[in-house]
């Protein structure tokens, strides 16, 4: 669904509205500080990164997968789906 295009896309994107607007995300700031940190800190020794496959979509399918309420673990099945 991340990559996909419209109409698809837009029909998704609109669906998850409700769940990321200002607001609630503004909520739930606290925790997607907490799930940056966790995720610089596991590539921190490596001295580098790929910013979007090691943090930016690690955050999106996170907190997805908290907001959604699945279960832990869920995130590479969602990672998978999500490029399918």
């Amino acid at each position: 669904a991340i990559m996909s295009d419209p109409p698809y896309h837009t029909r998704i994107r609109k669906l998850m509205e409700g769940a990321f607007s200002a607001h609630r995300v503004k909520d739930l700031e606290p925790r997607i500080t907490a799930v940056v940190r966790d995720l610089i800190a596991s590539v921190a020794d490596r001295g580098h990164c790929d910013a979007v496959k090691d943090i930016a979509i690690p955050i999106t399918i996170r907190i997805i997968v908290e907001q959604l309420g699945l279960d832990q673990g869920m995130e590479e099945k969602i990672s998978r789906w999500s490029v399918a």
